[in-house]
């Protein structure tokens, strides 16, 4: 049993491959290609599912530092101190719709503009007369997929918390 000479051939010589072998080959290069490209995809929807578990679990533990650290705090305020009960629970009320508010503001409903003009209010109202807070959208502020508003809206509160954090250190 010899060897065929055309078995070590190159690929590019005349008669290596037959038409049913190429268009065979093409067909497995063409389904790995789609294999790797579905295996890129769920590395990358893994990445944003775990991101997202992440921001989540962000948000659950900062709104029970919240409640912990405030909340209870006022609460612990009252048992003490019965006789501050309603100047101590118009600050509890203001403080709990504040968080509820942060969680999803009520406003956005109503379109980003809406939202974000309640978000400076409330800012400048927290901040006192000495801060300004302008908010400038212009006449007609076009309508986003909510999602879209939502992750707009939390950008600019962050940017305006982390400003407010400055102003106080």
């Amino acid at each position: 049993m010899g060897l065929d000479r055309r078995a070590l051939a190159a690929p590019s010589l005349p008669g290596f491959l037959r038409q049913p072998d190429i268009a065979a080959l093409r067909a497995i290069a063409d389904q790995t290609a789609i294999t790797l490209a579905h295996l890129l995809q769920t590395e990358q929807l893994r990445g944003l599912y775990q991101a997202n578990i992440t921001r989540q679990e962000a948000e659950r533990a900062q709104l029970a530092r919240d409640l912990h650290d405030e909340i209870l705090n006022e609460l612990g305020v009252l048992a003490k101190s019965p006789s501050a009960v309603e100047r101590n629970y118009a600050r509890i009320v203001q403080r709990v719709r504040q968080m509820i508010s942060d969680l999803r503001p009520v406003m956005l409903n109503y379109g980003l503009g809406t939202a974000l003009e309640q978000r400076g209010d409330d800012l400048a109202e927290r901040a006192g007369p000495t801060v300004s807070i302008r908010v400038e959208l212009g006449d007609s502020s076009p309508r986003y997929p909510a999602h879209v508003e939502e992750h707009l809206f939390r950008i600019v509160q962050q940017a305006c918390e982390n400003a407010a954090g400055a102003l106080v250190a």
